[in-house]
């Protein structure tokens, strides 16, 4: 199974709400300008400097320069399947752990618009970063943002998209589980160990059930002796 995580990096309208004079003005317009023609590094500079030289406390400048930073931290180049399998090295994990409480940061945002994002961008992150060895943490902790995000603006798609197909991931092993159990009720030992063992070749996670698959197999070879 492969996961894929939507999300909406975007400048939000709220851009134009900013306004100020001389040199702030200017780096507004360069930074925005540089975001949206996908120039990130240049826009994480414009933005840093908006937030620190220039001394501008504005939670839509502070939103897109976490984008920025979670751009550079590679997302954008990863593949469908990558967020789900891939192990972090150190480095990537302090870039995402920095993006992390960069979006933290802004989920008590009085702008309901922008804490929902910073929640669903703090969901994708704790995902990814997860450790893999145990990835169950790291997924609850991504359901739970999301259904915040949700809870903060009921209308962003992204994270209800996000949320439901979480929750189906998550769910997955069990679900099958269950179906599983019905073939072995019905006497369909065969069909039960095919389902289980065809599913954990795509999902490891499946291949867990080790007693049930055990007892499975034996079965199944009793059967073909009595044959």
């Amino acid at each position: 199974m492969k996961l894929t995580i939507s999300i909406a990096l975007v400048l939000t309208s709220l851009w134009a709400a900013f306004n100020a004079i001389g040199t702030r003005n200017e780096v507004v317009k360069k930074a925005r300008n540089a975001y949206t023609e996908n120039r990130f590094k240049e826009a994480q500079q414009l933005l840093k400097a908006l937030t620190d030289s220039l001394d501008v406390d504005n939670n839509t400048v502070a939103l897109n320069y976490a984008h920025s930073n979670f751009i550079l931290a590679g997302y954008s180049t990863m593949r469908p399947a990558d967020s789900v399998l891939i192990a972090l090295d150190s480095t990537q994990q302090l870039e995402y752990e920095l993006c992390f409480e960069m979006y933290m940061d802004l989920t008590d945002s009085d702008d309901t618009e922008i804490a929902s994002i910073a929640y669903n961008q703090a969901g994708c992150i704790a995902f990814i970063k997860k450790d893999i060895k145990k990835p169950e943490e790291g997924i609850d902790q991504s359901i739970l943002f999301f259904k915040r995000a949700i809870e903060k603006d009921n209308n962003n798609k992204t994270a209800r998209y996000n949320y439901e197909l979480l929750k189906t991931y998550k769910d997955y092993p069990a679900k099958l589980l269950n179906q599983a159990k019905q073939l072995v009720r019905n006497k369909r030992y065969k069909q039960a160990y095919n389902l289980m063992q065809k599913a954990g070749d795509k999902d490891p996670r499946i291949l867990k059930n080790t007693d049930f698959m055990t007892r499975l197999k034996s079965i199944i070879q009793i059967d073909d002796l009595q044959k």
